[in-house]
């Protein structure tokens, strides 16, 4: 928690709240006394907002593991390393795919067998090279998530004193909390983690023969079983933040609606 940035948004919500109580006590007039009514129920509904804030600070990293389910949640380290990997696989898996490609077309006898190859491994390729961009900004994003976490919750909580801000303050608090939550499921899930721990299975040079003469064969296709298995992680993180998106705006709306309620009773 950025202690200076509450601090200051806290000081201008007082601030505020005692010109408020000034204006009402001191009006001269049903517009003064009106004015004032008007500041200190945005003071009061500012102090509210920093109770929520404040509030999504205070639990540990384990809070949700505890609540919901153990197994459910891995922590940011583990889902930047896992997301890590699969950038790494995927990379990897394609050069492997492109280096035999290339001994195919450069081996004069082998080289009918360039077309046959390219065939066999399309949807690897093609599947490959989308997952590892979406892995990729799901890595950045653990990697911006862990420096400002806080830092953008304390600034939405800031942001609540003021009311022309008080409108960005729901997705300063809600989206840095729903976004955490979001990579650390995702990067729990056995689909996701399969896809970090799948490597190219050619090994030895002109491997691919026999590989290639095997699916033509017995249609036994390795590369078709791991395209699935990236179509799958693909589609499941494809689906999680889909789902993440929604729930940020509707919690933002509804996180929006509880200060100032609170604000009227009081």
């Amino acid at each position: 928690m950025n202690e200076e940035i509450l601090a200051i948004g806290l000081s201008f919500c007082f601030l505020e709240y005692l010109y408020g109580l000034y204006k009402y006590n001191a009006g001269f007039s049903e517009l003064d006394r009106s004015l004032g009514l008007h500041y200190i129920h945005n003071s009061l509904t500012g102090l509210a907002y920093f109770v929520i804030g404040v509030s999504a600070l205070l639990p540990q990293p384990d809070f949700l593991n505890t609540v919901l389910n153990s197994d459910a949640f891995t922590t940011l380290d583990e889902a930047s390393k896992t997301f890590y990997d699969i950038v790494v696989a995927t990379d990897g898996y394609r050069v492997g795919i492109f280096a035999v490609a290339s001994r195919l077309t450069l081996t004069m006898i082998l080289r009918s067998l360039t077309e046959p190859w390219l065939a066999l491994v399309a949807l690897c390729l093609a599947i490959s090279t989308f997952l590892e961009l979406q892995v990729a900004v799901l890595y950045v994003l653990c990697k911006i998530i862990e420096v400002l976490y806080p830092v953008l919750i304390t600034v939405g909580v800031a942001f609540l004193a003021s009311e022309r801000l008080r409108g960005l303050s729901g997705g300063f608090i809600v989206s840095p909390i729903v976004l955490r939550y979001t990579l650390q499921y995702v990067g729990a899930l056995d689909s996701v983690k399969t896809a970090a721990e799948l490597e190219f299975p050619i090994k030895d040079i002109f491997g691919e023969v026999p590989t290639i003469i095997n699916a033509l064969q017995s249609h036994q296709n390795v590369f078709l079983q791991h395209g699935l298995i990236m179509i799958e992680a693909t589609t499941v993180i494809s689906i999680v933040v889909l789902f993440s998106y929604l729930i940020s705006r509707g919690l933002s709306r509804a996180i929006g609606g509880i200060p100032h309620a609170i604000a009227v009773r009081i």
